[in-house]
């Protein structure tokens, strides 16, 4: 403006009637089917988390007589390494014991 002060003052009667049709729609917003199906949608994620919660504990299950059985195997393991140990050092004994007897036999 050239040099002139803007006086305007504000309408507080016109503000306030626009506030009140601004809540009238806002309260309207509830019969927008996206909120009335939230509800609906928020039981749906509810159930699912639900769900992966049983599933997870399931696994947690899973997992743990896994662990158990793979202990298992490992003592498994270990006794037939024990046995594949004693079985060579037979074999050997008896391999050589064989051996000076079919030296001395001859």
């Amino acid at each position: 403006m050239d040099g002139q002060l803007d006086v305007r003052q504000a309408n507080f009667a016109s503000m306030s009637h626009h506030f009140n049709g601004l809540a009238t729609e806002i309260q309207l917003c509830e019969n927008l089917p996206a909120i009335q199906e939230g509800d609906r949608i928020a039981r749906a994620l509810e159930n699912i988390n639900r769900n992966i919660v049983n599933i997870n504990t399931r696994l947690d299950g899973i997992d743990a007589r896994l662990d158990r059985i793979d202990a298992r195997l490992d003592r498994m393991d270990a006794r037939f390494d024990r046995l594949e140990n004693s079985i060579n050092a037979e074999s050997v004994a008896a391999f050589l014991n064989l051996r000076v007897w079919f030296e001395h036999s001859n």
